[in-house]
């Protein structure tokens, strides 16, 4: 079973990154599925040929650091934003005041 896009990914809706990063995820699994197909269909390999294992786990290493950045980034932004302390909130409204 492959989990891409949003399904993959819980995290606070905040970055607004979840549709993006969604599609990255689609496109990483699809050209790979694409790969192995290809890889199956022309040299008529069986699909436990670890060669094609290694393109699957591929997955899981190449969008894992990319998720936890971006998790990690979202985390903080919802920490900042919903914040009570005092100076963290003076320091946000001002930022927001002359950006927005």
């Amino acid at each position: 079973i492959f989990v891409a896009g949003d399904a993959a990914h819980v995290h606070s809706p905040l970055g607004g990154q979840g549709t993006t990063f969604g599609l990255q995820d689609a496109t990483n699994l699809a050209w790979k599925l694409a790969w192995i197909k290809r890889i199956i269909d022309k040299a008529k390999i069986e699909l436990n040929e670890p060669s094609i294992g290694a393109i699957i786990e591929s997955y899981n290493a190449e969008r894992r650091g990319a998720a936890v950045t971006m998790i990690n980034g979202n985390t903080s932004g919802t920490m900042v934003v919903t914040s009570s302390n005092a100076m963290i909130c003076w320091i946000r409204n001002a930022i927001f005041k002359n950006v927005f």
